[in-house]
């Protein structure tokens, strides 16, 4: 399996994905090949393969890329080759990605490997603290980059807001496991009406906006866009689950497991 994870500069995708790879060993980073500067602490290999755009334009030509980007002036792009070396091992894959890389990987690869993706967010003040905390200069490029970002959070399988680094890893290990059951109130499954009104306005659609998720003891709780959610259900649209550690469930209500 790889798991993709996608989320603003500064939403703390590599401190999310080293975390999870130093505690547990069936885990294994998924490189990218880039054209940009190696920064303090980084090395080739590790995490990111640095190349110059002379050996990277070759690697296009040849077809080595699933997807290829370029961002802020430099080139990112996944290669077949080193994803066929990693999945060999036999571990879950962890990569670092953006918003449309994401979405061309997960089209070129099809069926040929499983994906879950996960974008991870942050709302804008905490991102420009992260971002002057790390010594960024270009905050107004990144914001930028930010709020377009943020229109692609529909095409992710979850949204997490990354408040807590513990949290945040926790609940991509369950992802990685299949390990994550989504339950929903029946009074909320047994709307007809509401649930055929989202079907109406989900015709033609290939996503629709993110169900709020509460996550409780290792399972979901759907409380938000329920009759959208089982209506996308319905037409094969795809539906992120947001999940947010401050989302309270009633677990008084009567609650019954969807089989996704």
């Amino acid at each position: 399996m790889l798991i993709v994870v996608s989320g603003s500069s500064g939403a703390g995708k590599n401190t999310v994905i080293n975390h999870i790879l130093a505690e547990n060993d069936q885990y294994l980073l998924m490189q990218t090949l880039t054209t940009r500067q190696k920064r303090p602490g980084e090395k080739d290999g590790f995490p990111y393969y640095f190349v110059d755009e002379a050996t990277f334009r070759q690697k296009i030509s040849e077809g080595e890329f699933y997807e290829y980007e370029n961002v802020h002036g430099n080139l990112y792009g996944t290669s077949r080759r080193i994803l066929a070396e990693r999945l060999a091992m036999g571990k879950t894959l962890l990569k670092d990605i953006d918003v449309k890389g994401t979405v061309n990987l997960r089209n070129a690869i099809g069926g040929e490997v499983e994906v879950k993706t996960v974008f991870l967010y942050v709302d804008k003040e905490e991102l420009v603290s992260r971002l002057i905390g790390r010594g960024e200069t270009a905050i107004d490029l990144r914001l930028k980059r930010y709020m377009e970002e943020l229109s692609y959070v529909e095409e992710y399988d979850y949204v997490i807001n990354n408040r807590s680094l513990s949290q945040t890893a926790d609940c991509i290990k369950a992802i990685a496991q299949g390990a994550l059951p989504l339950y929903i109130r029946k009074s909320d499954m047994n709307d007809g009406e509401a649930i055929h009104a989202q079907k109406t306005c989900l015709q033609n659609k290939a996503t629709a906006e993110a169900m709020k998720v509460a996550l409780v003891d290792g399972k979901l709780y759907a409380i938000d866009g329920v009759s959208r959610y089982l209506a996308a259900k319905e037409l094969g649209v795809r539906v992120a689950k947001w999940i947010d550690f401050a989302f309270e469930a009633d677990l008084s209500a009567d609650w019954e497991l969807v089989s996704e």
